[in-house]
């Protein structure tokens, strides 16, 4: 939470420094749709999961600037989800137990143990935020197309409750598996408009670039620094009644975060360190609908 307060409070100062701190059209969306959680450590756990979430967002889609072919845009999501169980599979290094008088069961008879499902409930809650500056190389009336540096975070929170007690008989302890992922991004955006009535308009929004990732949680011994990639497409149309101020939205957007492979250190499990490559993607869709106002 004091990460996106700090990001809202920076991007509010840039607007203001550039003399664009009045809205010309806000938009407000509530979507329903999913969220992926695609995770792996080889060897050791692999988790792939999906919830139900809930979108809310404040949106300023294009804002030309000083009457220019310049722009600026944000988008400010909050989502969530309710808690719902599923599962994830675990390793199982029992065979690498010293037992009494018989020691550690031989590393052929740990093979075929194999992975394990243990049931979790699982959570996503988070916030996703951008701000681009661009430059209109088409505009025409309400009609545009164009191209944008975008600049954003991206706050999931992964919340896994009821494990410990399941994976007891495997691993000393999990305290808890939660995983706090950070992601700075940085790359090209287009945005478009074609208003093909005077009510009527279609709009879309593609963007992709480059991310780093700070990803904690207690399965790490560290936290993990890892560069990844994202992508983003938005579609919807706009109708404004004319006479009015007033314009409804419906649309669909779909959001993609992944991380590059990594060694990570895993934490004490059965008193052995755990070497292994850590990769994760994560996947929203959903369709909203919105309310805006021109100003």
């Amino acid at each position: 939470m004091e990460k996106s307060l700090f990001l809202t409070a920076i991007m509010s100062a840039l607007a203001c420094s550039w003399g664009i701190s009045s809205l010309a059209a806000v938009e407000f969306r509530v979507g329903k749709g999913s969220y992926d959680t695609d995770i792996s450590i080889k060897e050791f756990m692999t988790h792939d999961t999906t919830n139900d979430i809930t979108v809310f967002s404040l949106n300023e889609a294009h804002k030309e600037i000083v009457k220019s072919p310049l722009f600026y845009y944000y988008e400010a999501e909050l989502y969530t989800s309710s808690s719902k169980t599923q599962e994830t599979e675990f390793a199982n290094f029992a065979a690498d137990y010293e037992f009494p008088l018989i020691g550690s069961v031989n590393e052929m008879t740990n093979s075929f143990l194999g992975m394990f499902p243990v049931e979790g409930d699982y959570q996503a809650v988070g916030f996703d935020m951008n701000f681009g500056l661009g430059y209109d190389v088409l505009r025409k009336g309400e009609s545009y197309l164009g191209l944008a540096l975008n600049l954003g975070a991206t706050l999931p929170l992964i919340n896994a409750d009821n494990l410990t007690s399941k994976a007891s008989f495997t691993y000393d302890l999990i305290d808890s598996w939660d995983l706090d992922v950070t992601t700075y991004k940085i790359g090209p955006a287009i945005k478009g408009n074609f208003a093909f009535t005077p009510e009527f308009s279609l709009y879309g929004s593609f963007s992709l670039g480059f991310q780093k990732a700070a990803i904690e949680s207690e399965l790490f011994k560290s936290s993990l620094d890892i560069n990844g990639d994202y992508s983003t497409v938005d579609i919807g149309v706009n109708y404004q009644p004319i006479g009015t101020k007033y314009f409804f939205i419906l649309g669909h957007t779909t959001k993609r975060w992944s991380v590059d492979s990594a060694e990570v250190n895993l934490y004490n499990f059965f008193n052995v360190d755990v070497f292994s490559p850590f990769t994760t993607e994560l996947k929203s869709n959903y369709t909203y609908i919105g309310v805006g106002y021109h100003f």
